[in-house]
């Protein structure tokens, strides 16, 4: 995909982008450069997710959007009894019941220091939203005597 990706940006002239391959774990840029990070199809699969999101975290700029579209457990309730009997011989539907639930996602995101979590359902699959909290953010403290 990366190659597809650098032949059309180069076909269609596009020069002010930039394509890399590394770990999700150990993303290859500096701090606080991202307005916005988008990840599609499998937070669920990494090993350590609190590593994953936190990584995405330390390279976007404070109040940066994170997009992500991934499996979860929820579903309609028909599909999720489908996808209990046929996980054996449906890569979907077994991923679904591998994957984590809308909860799991929101603790994640508290952990690593997003915000703001919305999320709309499609069947398996969630796409959720959340904002980078501010790096050295404050909060006022009274003290009343």
């Amino acid at each position: 995909m990366l190659e597809k990706a650098t032949d059309y940006a180069r076909e269609k002239g596009i020069g002010n982008i930039c394509f890399a391959r590394s770990r999700a774990e150990r993303l290859p840029f500096p701090d606080d450069v991202f307005d916005r990070v988008i990840y599609s199809r499998g937070l669920h699969k990494f090993p350590d997710t609190i590593e994953a999101l936190s990584e995405m975290a330390r390279v976007m700029k404070g109040g940066a959007w994170l997009s992500v579209l991934t499996v979860v457990k929820q579903g309609p309730p028909t599909l999720k009894m489908i996808s209990e009997r046929v996980a054996a011989s449906n890569p979907l539907a077994k991923e679904a019941l591998e994957a984590f639930d809308v909860k799991e996602i929101d603790k994640y995101l508290s952990q690593t220091g997003f915000r703001g979590f919305a999320y709309t359902l499609y069947g398996y699959f969630i796409l959720f939203h959340a904002e980078k909290g501010e790096k050295y953010r404050c909060l006022p403290l009274i003290f009343r005597f």
